[in-house]
């Protein structure tokens, strides 16, 4: 259970960061406009996975 539970974290920090770059590159964004764009993006996955319950 816990060599599953570090390789599902390495894996979202992975694809995290991977998506980090590429919107700092494909944008031309700062870290902290990639950041805010995170953040809006976790806020209505929150949001629609509410929905769904």
């Amino acid at each position: 259970r816990a060599t599953t539970a570090r390789w599902v974290i390495g894996a979202r920090s992975g694809v995290l960061d991977g998506t980090r770059d590429r919107l700092r590159s494909g944008l031309g964004a700062s870290s902290d406009e990639v950041e805010s764009i995170l953040r809006l993006v976790r806020s209505q996955l929150e949001l629609s996975l509410r929905l769904l319950d």
